[in-house]
């Protein structure tokens, strides 16, 4: 009688056995534990993934945000996106082959910075004698163009950045046009810096040091070799550049100043409704202003002051209460009032306890190549290349100091 209830016992666990999957641990058998990766069936493995498509294709800004990384403030306006501001454009991956033309419209002349996988392709050979640029160059003339950006890539994943230099005119990219498919958009870096300037942050004739008839034209003026834009390549961070040529904090030498026009994305473009509101906080907010202000001050100088809080204010209302802000001086070496007033203000709202500094900029350069072309700076005592590459030294030291 034992041994037939021993031999039923075992029948059934046999039946349970296979009816319900039993399987004993490490044998390679499916689990059903949430989170368990099935293993697939033998002489089986995972699917293709599918070949890029690398026909040609044209894309569509506003269509294709979700795969863009916009450097500086931006609209859409139809299908394109605006880069108005110096120093401002688009990046983005795509797996693709061959060239890629950017089909875009602006309204003043404009070279372009490119950067193909992280190297800069475009040369700043700057002629002084014909006051000329030579060499590989992205030149976007007035109207609706397609310019070639890259050439015979070889096939693969690609990042490609394109920023506007010129500080004039509206300028926007209509589609982009290449062999292959748009990846992921381009990660931020950790590190966000908004600047905030007049004709020294645009990089007013910082090429063209001997031409003073048009000074701030398309040959002379590069907004990426300013101080501003060398300060955040250095410091690895992303950029935003608010500067107008003439712009004061109070009055200038144009019809508005920055506290008139910083809510805008760009005043020029829209002036309908102060909607700017930034995709990420600044780190840091840098101002560098006071230059124009400096012989229209008079005896206005509690309105001066009130500028500068207004100012200040706009800035952390957009960002955030604690934003750190540095107002720069002496770029250009001229006059004390404006500088000193803003101290003023600085002092009176806490000064570095209350996240506001100030810093002394550095002029002092003795000459520049070539030779035969030694200068002090640039037309109007504007800094020049190299002086602009020892300020953002400089800049780039305190803000590391400040942001530790």
């Amino acid at each position: 009688m034992r041994s037939n209830r021993l031999l039923c016992l075992f029948y059934l666990f046999l039946a349970l056995c296979i009816l319900g999957g039993c399987a004993t641990p490490g044998t390679g058998t499916p689990s059903t534990e949430k989170g368990s990766t099935e293993a697939l069936p033998a002489g089986t493995t995972q699917p293709p993934v599918p070949p890029t498509d690398y026909s040609e294709k044209t894309f569509y800004p506003a269509e294709i945000l979700e795969s863009l990384k916009i450097h500086g403030r931006s609209a859409v306006v139809e299908k394109s996106v605006t880069c108005d501001w110096p120093a401002s454009g688009i990046e983005f991956t795509a797996d693709c082959k061959g060239d890629i033309y950017f089909d875009m419209t602006t309204d003043e002349d404009t070279y372009l910075t490119v950067s193909i996988d992280g190297t800069r392709v475009d040369d700043v050979n700057y002629n002084y004698d014909t006051n000329k640029r030579e060499g590989n160059t992205y030149y976007l003339a007035v109207g609706s163009h397609r310019i070639k950006i890259a050439s015979d890539l070889a096939e693969g994943p690609h990042t490609v950045q394109v920023l506007k230099q010129n500080m004039k005119g509206n300028t926007s990219v209509d589609a982009i046009v290449l062999s292959g498919e748009l990846k992921e958009r381009p990660d931020d870096r950790e590190l966000y810096i908004e600047f905030i300037g007049d004709s020294i942050t645009c990089g007013y004739a910082n090429l063209g040091i001997n031409k003073t008839d048009d000074a701030q034209n398309a040959e002379t003026t590069e907004g990426t070799a300013t101080y501003a834009y060398l300060t955040a390549q250095a410091l690895g961070a992303d950029h935003s550049m608010v500067s107008v040529s003439g712009i004061g904090l109070y009055k200038g030498f144009t019809e508005f100043n920055m506290p008139d026009i910083y809510p805008y994305i760009c005043y020029r473009r829209d002036q309908s409704v102060k909607d700017y509101q930034p995709a990420r906080k600044a780190n840091v907010v840098v101002i560098n202003l006071g230059t124009n202000d400096e012989s229209r001050i008079g005896t206005n100088t509690t309105t001066f002051k009130e500028h500068v809080e207004r100012l200040i204010g706009q800035v952390r209302e957009i960002y955030s209460e604690d934003t750190p802000i540095v107002f720069c001086y002496n770029s250009m070496k001229r006059g004390k009032i404006a500088p000193n007033l803003i101290q003023e203000v600085i002092d009176a709202k806490g000064g570095a306890n209350a996240g506001l500094y100030s810093l002394v900029m550095t002029t002092d350069v003795s000459t520049i190549s070539p030779s035969t072309h030694t200068h002090n700076g640039a037309p109007g005592n504007h800094p020049n290349a190299e002086q602009h590459q020892k300020q953002a030294d400089t800049l780039t030291a305190f803000l590391k100091e400040i942001l530790k």
